[in-house]
């Protein structure tokens, strides 16, 4: 609700924003998610605490930062538009990835 909202008040910035915004925000994204998974193998932990913390680290709240951006800095409203995309990139890279790790998990 939050993230949809935040798209719609700012559509205009958002599409105005291109493929810098949108290459940043996969780059972090699925940064968060490989480091999440091999920081976690590197301390030997098993394969389902991996990915866990694949997870957890990959889904940081964008929805969060979207709400303080825009509290805080209301006179740019730019510098809402990485945490409204990088709200829907984490959901979209997250669901996938969960979804490719329940069809090919062992455990």
């Amino acid at each position: 609700m939050i993230v949809g909202s935040m798209i719609s008040t700012n559509v205009g910035v958002v599409s105005q924003s291109g493929f810098t915004i949108i290459t940043a925000v996969l780059t972090l994204h699925s940064c968060g998610f490989a480091l999440g998974y091999f920081i976690s193998r590197a301390f030997g932990l098993s394969d389902k605490i991996c990915r866990t913390n694949s997870i957890e680290v990959g889904m940081q709240s964008s929805a969060l930062a979207a709400v303080l951006a825009k509290v805080h800095f209301p006179q740019d409203p730019m510098i809402v538009a990485p945490c409204v995309l990088s709200a829907c990139t984490h959901a979209t890279l997250g669901s996938l990835l969960a979804g490719y790790w329940n069809v090919t998990a062992k455990d």
